[in-house]
């Protein structure tokens, strides 16, 4: 059976989720409905502040620029609402998002006593890296790696 897109059970504000790995891979099917629509939305703030920018180095200054200035902010301001709005999908879930634009999450995880992340991003079939808790995603290493040197 397919896995549906059902979030993961809430993670209470004080505590943080642990994912296993066969948990973090259970919520892609939810995580990967989140971050299309996450990197969707940053796409589309970027453009309007592109919008935003432009209206404002006008040299007309008319009605019909302050209009257009006007309505390109409650645009902004609307998607910006809706991009917090599914970030904490993510965190309620207890999934982080680290690169907005790139659509990377990290599962928190322990392996050995020590906190890791696992790492996700589209593309990806599965969560096949990881990172330690205080490295970039720019520093995602193979899960291979992890669990060849646990044995």
């Amino acid at each position: 059976m397919p896995p549906t897109a059902t979030p993961p059970a809430p993670v209470s504000p004080t505590a943080r989720k642990r994912f296993d790995l066969d948990e973090a891979n259970r919520a892609l099917a939810y995580v990967r409905k989140v971050v299309d629509d996450i990197t969707t939305q940053y796409g589309r703030i970027i453009e309007l502040r592109r919008a935003m920018e432009e209206a404002t180095t006008g040299s007309v200054t008319n009605q019909e620029a302050d209009h257009d200035r006007e309505q390109a902010e409650a645009s902004y301001e609307s998607a910006m609402d809706r991009l917090g709005g599914l970030v904490d999908e993510l965190h309620e879930a207890g999934v982080e998002l680290r690169d907005f634009e790139r659509g990377v999450v990290a599962f928190p995880a322990e392996h050995h006593g020590r906190t890791i992340l696992y790492s996700w991003q589209p593309g990806e079939d599965s969560v096949t890296h990881y990172h330690e808790q205080d490295e970039s995603i720019t520093q995602r290493r193979s899960l291979d790696g992890l669990f060849s040197a646990a044995a």
